[in-house]
């Protein structure tokens, strides 16, 4: 379901120090409906190595997915950790298309057991409005609407209002309305002011 913070959660994710320590490279891209994979493929290139990827002969999905994976294979000869989020997915085929992490399965072994060696430690997160995006041994986490009290506190928080009866009243009936989505509340929430 769009709407819901998935895309807000995984930023969260890679902004978090503890994650930014332990992750020596991160590569995050949105996909979406209708992606372009070879510019997608260019802009993962691009925050991987630092630099732009350099076309040789045909471009293709196949590849440019084979320069990164070898870019990939040179980072982690450095003793980099590589986090790859491939944030709004619709189709299980964009998946294999984007994830340059290598080792076996249809994902290319995004499981900590799959990976070789050398990447383990590094991740693969997918962020989808759809489940079943990932194979069936990756954890996978479903984000649910936002219980009313938490809805009505975000909507508050968000409005800069004081938790006077009448305000959290008009708070929960605006939260509604919502439909305990929080994008929409933030969005509700900031204009208030």
């Amino acid at each position: 379901m769009g709407g819901i913070g998935k895309t807000t959660l995984a930023a969260m994710v890679v902004r978090d120090t503890a994650v930014r320590r332990h992750f020596q490279r991160v590569v995050f891209i949105t996909v979406g409906n209708q992606p372009e994979l070879l510019v997608l493929q260019r802009q993962m290139y691009q925050q991987l190595v630092g630099s732009p990827m350099q076309a040789v002969g045909e471009q293709t999905v196949a590849g440019q997915l084979a320069m990164l994976k070898e870019a990939a294979a040179a980072e982690v000869e450095e003793k980099r950790l590589l986090l790859l989020v491939l944030d709004d997915i619709w189709a299980t085929e964009q998946v294999p298309q984007l994830n340059f992490l290598p080792g076996a399965g249809g994902l290319g072994g995004t499981t900590p057991t799959a990976l070789p060696g050398s990447y383990q430690g590094s991740r693969l997160l997918v962020t989808s409005r759809f489940s079943k995006m990932v194979e069936e041994d990756c954890a996978e986490f479903v984000i649910g609407l936002l219980p009313e009290p938490e809805a009505v506190d975000l909507l508050m928080r968000t409005a800069q209002l004081e938790p006077t009866a009448k305000q959290l009243e008009l708070a929960a009936q605006i939260a509604k309305q919502c439909g305990a989505l929080p994008l929409f509340i933030t969005l509700v929430g900031a204009n208030y002011l």
